[in-house]
Parts: C-alpha cells; structure tokens; sequence
C-alpha cells in the first residue's frame, strides 16, 4: 500500500493497521469480531466512506504543531481547538505510526465536534518528525520507536498534555493502536 492508501485503509476502521485478512497479528486479534479489513486488491483499496472522514467538518484541517514542555524535554504535538467555545479537552495517543495524517485529522475531528485535543508527538524524544506507513516496515520500526521510548516517559507526556489542556474543563484520553493501550 502507499502511504495514502494506507491511511484510507485505517480511517475506514481506526483499530485496522492497514494489514488485510490473515497479514499480520492484527487478524489474529480481531478474529470472531465484527470486523471486516479494508480490501487490498482491486480498483479501490479502501471503504467509501473512508474519504468523507479524512477531514473535520468543512472540509479543513483545524490543527497546528504546537510545543509542548514534558519532565523529559521539548516535544511537538498537533493542537486542535474547536470552532466555538470548548465542550472539554482530549489528549490523543497515537498508533505505532507516529502523529501522522490520521491521527492529526481525528484530532481536527475531534474539535470539529466542540473538544480542544492535543496528540503528543512521543516519538520526537528519539527522532523527530516521525511518520511511518501503514506497512509491515512501518510497524517493524515504530515497534522498535516504542521499545526506545519506553511506556513510563509516554505516560509523563500524557500527564503533560492533560496539564495543558486543563483549563479547557475536563480531560479525557483515547488512544489508537498501541495508543490505545
């Protein structure tokens, strides 16, 4: 899959790491489910629906890279406010992809729908600018990303969002992926 694809893919299903029936761990996973991968083969590589949901409401990107300050140094991370006044606050963690173009667009989301959100970029602590694909590459390295990073310095980033995103009410978490454990 091209990277484009790739995120069609996984926008249609965001538990999907873009790896089709029987390719990877992820089908082992969602065996039993209610769940039916993305076909890779054929004129169309994602679900219709997939398109519409690339982008908030409007049509537009809402976010910007932002600094963020945590225990352990400067990261980036994309910030999103809505429209009109806030209706609470989301940290966003990101897949084993980095924050790459789905997770900006569900943090755009996100606040097209009334919540101030903020996806951490943990991975800028090793590498900066990480955005992988949704491939068996793409999931080598970010697991390897994850390894470097270890779980107690992304929990102090989330802490840290959470303490920025504080006065905009209460703060919740939703994570994808590896995000999301």
């Amino acid at each position: 899959l091209g990277i484009d694809q790739g995120l069609r893919a996984a926008e249609a299903d965001e538990t999907d790491f873009g790896l089709g029936e029987g390719q990877g761990e992820a089908s082992a996973f969602f065996e039993g489910a209610n769940y039916s991968p993305p076909r890779l083969y054929g004129p169309r590589l994602y679900r219709p629906r997939a398109r519409r949901m690339l982008a908030p409401r409007g049509g537009h990107a809402m976010g910007h890279w932002v600094s963020l300050q945590t225990p352990t140094g400067t990261i980036s991370a994309w910030r999103a406010d809505p429209p009109a006044s806030s209706r609470g606050a989301l940290v966003v963690v990101q897949e084993i992809f980095g924050v790459n173009a789905h997770i900006r667009s569900v943090v755009d989301r996100f606040a097209g729908h009334g919540f101030t959100a903020v996806a951490p970029a943990f991975f800028d602590h090793i590498e900066h600018h990480v955005e992988l694909g949704y491939d068996a590459a793409g999931i080598a390295y970010g697991r390897e990303m994850v390894e470097k990073l270890g779980i107690e310095r992304a929990v102090a980033d989330v802490e840290a969002t959470k303490r920025l995103l504080q006065p905009e009410g209460n703060v919740g978490v939703v994570g994808y992926c590896w995000g999301g454990t």
